[in-house]
């Protein structure tokens, strides 16, 4: 198995957010998880990267208890996640954004110059914006940008927080080719966070709804895309 979370309970301050979920997260899965504003998607998966305090239960990747682990820990252990909004550093290039991934790493510039060639590689709209400023970029190519980073850990568990928010859809069709095309060449597993129902579904083969912090239900993706009474009785 890839990732595996059990009796997971995160929150912020007096709040508790995501109460006493479990999932099972094996190598190749793809899973979407879906459900209304507020229903803890996003601090869910914050969670499982280190970016939202653990209350209670048990992080494992690859059978090694990862719980109490960094972000930057769990990074380099090839667990990647790319933020709603990106959080680039629009002041910095593309190419110093790539690098970046790597500060911490204690990985060597040349280990880093190979994996940042891997990465343009896989994503040649890149190649011609390297030393533009990433703030300059438009939001479709910013995503590249924040995908890239995220595969110089070369991961083997990928977490996407709202990829397709604020895309135009002309770059929506171009991050589905990305998804599929660096998941056939890096074999990574995918937890996708979606409030585009129909985004989330067509990239990913099971989907999971929350509700108040809670899992509600589990869906094959194909089955859950072509039952709209399902999709409204839970989504709305």
């Amino acid at each position: 198995m890839s990732l595996e979370f059990n009796d997971l309970y995160l929150g912020y301050g007096n709040s508790l957010v995501v109460q006493g979920v479990s999932m099972t997260l094996n190598d190749g899965d793809r899973i979407c998880l879906l459900g209304g504003n507020g229903s803890g998607k996003s601090t869910l998966i914050k969670g499982l990267f280190g970016l939202v305090e653990l209350r209670k239960g048990s992080i494992k990747f690859q059978n090694k208890e990862i719980g109490k682990l960094k972000a930057h820990e769990r990074f380099h252990l090839g667990i990647a996640y790319v933020p709603q909004n990106r959080k680039l550093f629009a002041n910095k290039s593309v190419l110093e954004n790539l690098q970046l991934a790597c500060l911490s790493s204690g990985m060597s510039k040349e280990k880093i110059e190979k994996r940042q060639q891997r990465v343009i590689s896989s994503l040649p709209r890149l190649s011609e914006k390297l030393n533009s400023q990433c703030g300059l970029l438009s939001g479709g190519e910013q995503q590249m940008v924040a995908i890239g980073r995220a595969l110089m850990c070369e991961p083997k568990v990928l977490l996407l927080d709202e990829p397709s928010a604020g895309l135009a859809p002309v770059w929506i069709d171009i991050l589905y080719d990305v998804i599929e095309s660096t998941i056939k060449e890096y074999k990574y597993s995918m937890l996708l966070v979606e409030q585009n129902v129909q985004v989330g579904l067509d990239l990913t083969d099971t989907a999971n709804i929350l509700a108040n912090g809670i899992f509600v239900k589990t869906e094959k993706s194909l089955k859950l895309i072509n039952d709209k009474d399902l999709i409204k009785t839970y989504l709305g």
